[in-house]
């Protein structure tokens, strides 16, 4: 049974390439949500993703390299959890259809 989860990164852009086609990329086949917002020279990235529990790891992992890998300097990258805010998402996330995504 799918469970959402959330991760997040604070990146330093060295150009206007856009993170969230990479995250697209490591998240392929999960249903997922990116959102970012800036804050002078940093950009917050928040991932929302909806998956197994025995895939969570390995995602993770994926995310931190692919976060470390970007034309970016990466300030920090990791698990954090899904805000009351972000819970009509994560309830949008499990209802979704992965495949379909």
């Amino acid at each position: 049974m799918r469970q959402v989860y959330a991760h997040q990164a604070i990146i330093v852009p060295v150009t206007e390439n856009d993170p969230v086609m990479v995250i697209d990329g490591v998240l392929a086949g999960a249903a997922h949500r990116v959102l970012t917002s800036a804050d002078g020279d940093r950009s917050f990235v928040r991932i929302l993703f909806a998956v197994e529990p025995h895939r969570v790891e390995g995602l993770r992992e994926r995310l931190d390299a692919a976060m470390a890998g970007g034309a970016w300097t990466l300030v920090e990258s990791g698990c954090t959890r899904v805000t009351t805010e972000e819970r009509p998402a994560a309830r949008a996330l499990l209802a979704a259809r992965p495949d379909c995504l």
